[in-house]
Order: C-alpha cells, then structure tokens, then sequence
C-alpha cells in the first residue's frame, strides 16, 4: 500500500518541493495508487524520469507537474505521465 522508504534526496532534486515545506533528508510516504487528483502531491515517471510535483491540468483538461518551487519549470509530457502513487505524509527526523 505504501513504500519508497529511502530519503527523498536520494536521486531527486528536492529543491522543486522546497514551498512545500519538504527538505532533504526528509521520508516520503507515497500511497500507490493511480487515483489521484489535481492539486495531490504525487511520484510520476514522466518521458523517463521519476520526480515529485503537484499534479495539475490545464483548461483542456491535460495533465502536467508543477514544482513548489516558482523557479523550477512546469513539466509536460512530451511523450509518458504515468503516476505512481501520492504523497500522504512526510516524516522528518531531528536532531540526527
């Protein structure tokens, strides 16, 4: 039901989620499931790679990743989006 227990820093660009309050070192713990909906935080490989973004969609409908981060560019598949699960809830460890 749930998993990837890795910190998130590991492969990822953590920056993209910073205005989400999700640093590095932090524990990610993504629901799979492929019922998810704009505004969700989610895992997806989109055109081959594995990132963590909001998901949103434009006024036709199409879906697209949008980073917490306004420096980061919105991604749009040129080819692939597929969803893996979404985040429901982030663990951070203190004093470590």
């Amino acid at each position: 039901m749930a998993g990837f227990g890795s910190p998130i820093d590991d492969g990822l660009d953590i920056g993209s989620l910073e205005e989400a309050n999700i640093a590095s070192g932090d524990y990610l713990l993504i629901e799979r499931t492929r019922n998810v909906h704009a505004g969700d935080i989610v895992v997806a490989e989109i055109d081959g790679d594995y990132v963590v973004r909001f998901l949103r969609k434009n006024g036709r409908g199409e879906q697209y990743l949008e980073a917490a981060n306004e420096t980061y560019p919105n991604l749009v598949p040129q080819e692939s989006l597929h969803i893996e699960g979404k985040v429901i809830a982030c663990i951070r460890k203190y004093g470590v």
